[in-house]
């Protein structure tokens, strides 16, 4: 399944676009990554850091349901992962509802404009509708994305993955109000465990002709991923951001910005 690309890929491991992307994370001094809370801003969203209110770009407000069909995929390493943060050294059970933010700067292919994505990335796993009865409407309420998440080295988890997609969308239907059903990329995880892996490039080829598939190693502590290092100063610790996350989150925000073409006028 292909789709027009409007975001610049390129642009992102130019020296302009690291410097975004090295803003777009909300860094403590001296510090490693952390998350933007609720309050924050990247530096580049604030008139104070910038040469005037109109060179302040364009924050564009997106939410987006990393799911799964079954439990232990990876889904909550993916999530760590998207939002630069540890993936946890041990499975833990995802507890109820969970919401992060992820700040990401693209430049349009058109016209050069620079747009910051606001990723309100939740998570929740398979059995917490049993506990929670309320929380799939609170999780797809407004839901702009679904990050169906399964494993590449359990082929139940890529078997389910039609029928549960097809439960998600009436599941959408059925408790929200909104015209448009929520986009939807399918991401394979623990493709590091390449000597446990069950599921095949022809399994993948067959689901790509209805969604977008990607791999992404979420289990050896990004072992064997190229990283891209960020500008920072003299004084400051030294920052990189995994190149699968970079490419990744790039065609997340052109999914997004595909709903929103026509009204932006792109």
């Amino acid at each position: 399944m292909e789709s027009a690309v409007l975001v610049d890929t390129d642009w992102s491991t130019s020296a302009e676009g690291k410097k975004h992307i090295a803003a777009s994370k909300c860094f403590h001094a001296n510090s490693a990554n952390v998350s933007c809370g609720l309050l924050e801003l990247p530096s580049t969203l604030l008139s104070s850091n910038l040469g005037g209110r109109d060179a302040i770009p364009k924050l564009m407000k997106y939410k987006v349901l990393a799911c799964s069909p079954m439990g232990k995929v990876g889904k909550t390493s993916l999530v760590a992962k998207l939002c630069g943060n540890p993936t946890p050294k041990k499975h833990l059970e995802t507890p109820g509802l969970v919401g992060h933010i992820r700040y990401w700067p693209v430049k349009v292919k058109s016209s050069g404009e620079i747009l910051y994505f606001q990723i309100m990335l939740f998570e929740y796993g398979p059995s917490a509708e049993k506990n929670h009865p309320n929380i799939t409407k609170l999780a797809l309420d407004g839901c702009e994305a679904l990050l169906v998440a399964f494993s590449l080295t359990n082929k139940n988890s890529f078997d389910m993955l039609p029928d549960y997609i097809a439960s998600m969308k009436d599941k959408f239907v059925n408790v929200c109000s909104a015209d448009f059903p929520p986009d939807v990329a399918v991401v394979g995880t623990h493709a590091d465990l390449v000597q446990q892996i069950e599921v095949s490039q022809q399994d993948v080829a067959s689901l790509k002709q209805d969604f977008p598939v990607y791999r992404m190693k979420c289990v050896s502590s990004n072992a064997n991923v190229p990283s891209i290092a960020l500008p920072t100063k003299e004084d400051e610790t030294k920052r990189t951001v995994d190149s699968e996350v970079v490419s990744f989150l790039n065609s997340l925000c052109n999914m997004l910005l595909l709903r929103d073409k026509a009204a932006l006028q792109i």
